[in-house]
């Protein structure tokens, strides 16, 4: 049996959606998960690019890691399903180059995964983070986020302008050094103390 036979069997033994793509991001090869994902038979499929087969936005997506692969490196990228049925569902599709023995790709291999449920949680917590960003910016009160020695990681607007500088000016720098010695010194206790729980 010939090399490229066995491939293409293994390939078909693997439970996940695997599409090998020409130089012209076509289609030539896929595996029967990918039939089932795809939703469609080899006839379809088979011959046609990536643009023809999901569309322009789908082709956006997947340029510039295609152009990667080509180029001899992995690379990946995320995507909206929309050729599926029910809701559209996000997938992470990892592309592979594959080079002849003189080092040249002549074809990349694409393998999809489902990451919906990641994706979506990770919007939802960048939303989030956005939301608390907007409130701790426009709330009337100085705000600041320290880390355990003390030195400022995140200034609301209304802390730069009780110190009078700005947040470039202030990341990065102790506390004592922003509100001076004698404030600090009446404050620190209050940061002591969540500090030697942290460390114990």
């Amino acid at each position: 049996m010939k090399r490229a036979a066995v491939i293409e069997r293994l390939v078909d033994a693997i439970h996940l959606p695997i599409g090998r793509w020409d130089r012209e991001a076509r289609l030539v090869f896929c595996n029967a998960p990918y039939l089932a994902w795809s939703g469609r038979g080899e006839l379809q499929l088979l011959g046609r690019t990536l643009e023809q087969l999901y569309g322009a936005e789908a082709w956006n997506a997947a340029r510039d890691a295609f152009a990667a692969a080509f180029g001899g490196e992995k690379s990946s990228y995320e995507r909206l399903l929309t050729h599926i049925d029910g809701e559209p569902r996000w997938c992470r599709v990892q592309v592979f180059p594959e080079s002849n023995r003189g080092g040249e790709v002549g074809a990349v291999y694409t393998v999809a995964v489902d990451v919906h449920d990641f994706v979506t949680a990770r919007q939802a917590l960048e939303a989030a983070r956005a939301r608390l960003s907007q409130f701790a910016e426009n709330i009337p009160y100085p705000i600041t986020y320290v880390d355990l020695d003390c030195r400022l990681i995140f200034v609301n607007r209304a802390y730069e302008t009780a110190t009078g500088m700005g947040a470039a000016q202030l990341l990065g720098r102790p506390i004592s050094e922003a509100r001076g010695d004698g404030l600090w010194s009446r404050h620190r206790p209050y940061y002591d103390r969540p500090s030697q729980v942290a460390g114990r």
